[in-house]
């Protein structure tokens, strides 16, 4: 029941989000939208998530090499080839508070390293509970930044820098 009302706030969010900027439904599929919430990714769900975008993902690169959780005490943390990302641990200054913003970064970071060599990425819409994730090609990524006027409703590129981590704004 919690993620139907989840869905019916985002979707809710998504048609006032678009028709407000005055933009048409018609620049990105949101039937074809992942959604990731950057609480559960953060709250160990990577692993998990991963694995419902893998059969897409595996269109672009069928070479998938799958991420490995440790969750060791008070500690999350993901293995991706020789990386090493902290989600959150007592080391980490605001280790919790800021681990959604490092959970994001490092889903969509293992996400696009399988797509280096194509011309497909795997961008961001919005943040936090809403946050999702779509696949675009360069062409369709263009076109709907010529089309959406507001900055906050934009796919992007997730980066690690708080407190934005790369949404455009």
């Amino acid at each position: 029941m919690r993620h139907k009302i989840k869905l019916l706030a985002f979707i809710s969010n998504v048609f006032v989000a678009t028709f407000s900027s005055g933009a048409s439904m018609n620049e990105i599929d949101y039937e074809k939208m992942y959604l990731l919430d950057a609480e559960n990714l953060a709250e160990q769900g990577i692993l998990e998530t991963f694995n419902e975008v893998k059969d897409e993902l595996a269109i672009y690169n069928p070479k998938i090499v799958t991420p490995t959780e440790s969750m060791i005490s008070d500690s999350y943390k993901i293995q991706f080839e020789n990386n090493v990302f902290e989600i959150y641990s007592p080391s980490i200054i605001d280790g919790e508070g800021r681990s959604w913003g490092r959970a994001t970064f490092t889903f969509f970071e293992i996400v696009n390293a399988h797509l280096v060599n194509s011309n497909v990425k795997f961008y961001a819409l919005y943040n936090g509970n809403d946050l999702g994730g779509i696949f675009l090609n360069l062409d369709s990524y263009q076109n709907t930044i010529k089309k959406i006027e507001r900055k906050t409703d934009l796919p992007y590129l997730p980066t690690n820098k708080y407190p934005l981590y790369g949404q455009p704004n």
